[in-house]
C-alpha cells in the first residue's frame, strides 16, 4: 500500500493532462479541457485513495 497511494495520487492527474491535451488540440479549446481533465483527475485519486484506505481498514479489523 506504501507504493499504490502514490501512484494513485500521480495516475489521475497524468492521465487528465494526456487527455485533455489531445482533446485541446482535437477541439481547438486550449488550456481548458487540460485543466479540467486535470481537476477531474486529481478528484478521482482522491476517491479511489479513500476507497483503498477503507477496504484495507475494513479487512484489517474484520481479521
Amino acid at each position: 500500500m506504501a507504493v499504490t497511494i502514490p501512484m494513485l495520487m500521480a495516475a489521475g492527474p497524468a492521465i487528465g493532462y494526456f487527455l485533455g491535451s489531445f482533446l485541446d488540440g482535437y477541439f481547438g479549446t486550449e488550456p481548458y479541457l487540460m485543466i479540467l481533465t486535470i481537476i477531474l483527475g486529481f478528484g478521482a485519486s482522491f476517491m479511489e485513495t479513500r476507497n483503498l484506505i477503507k477496504r484495507t481498514t475494513q479487512e484489517n479489523s474484520d481479521e
